[in-house]
């Protein structure tokens, strides 16, 4: 699976250092996503800061499966990263946990259908 990672710095320049603590973050949100994806995943990062110093980042992770939506604004780079990061993860735990109880309820209605003669040898 192919992470395509987009910024938009909105006319702030970030160092190397804040863009990779990004990067590392999107990263982790990657190894969550549900197994069987297709090829590519697009991140976009939109980060903006305001006149009183207030970082306002929203997150957007596509994949061919859910849209993934969250937005945090902070003082702090990475105060606000980090609470994006856990509510992506939120919502990807949710959709997880989702596709295994239907795949769970599928063989379970599959069992109670397939029933067999008393009589019949196994």
């Amino acid at each position: 699976m192919e992470l395509k990672t987009k910024f938009n710095f909105g006319g702030n320049e970030l160092t190397q250092e804040e863009k990779g603590y990004i990067e590392e973050k999107i990263e982790k949100l990657k190894k969550l996503l549900p197994s069987g994806e297709d090829k590519e995943v697009l991140a976009e990062v939109n980060i903006k800061k305001d006149k009183k110093s207030f970082w306002t980042i929203e997150f957007l992770l596509d994949s061919s499966y859910e849209v993934y939506r969250a937005s945090e604004s902070d003082r702090d780079l990475r105060n606000a990263m980090d609470r994006i990061e856990e509510s992506v993860k939120i919502q990807l735990k949710k959709d997880k946990e989702k596709i295994t109880d239907l795949r769970i309820k599928g063989k379970r209605e599959l069992k109670e259908e397939f029933v067999l003669d008393d009589q019949a040898r196994i």
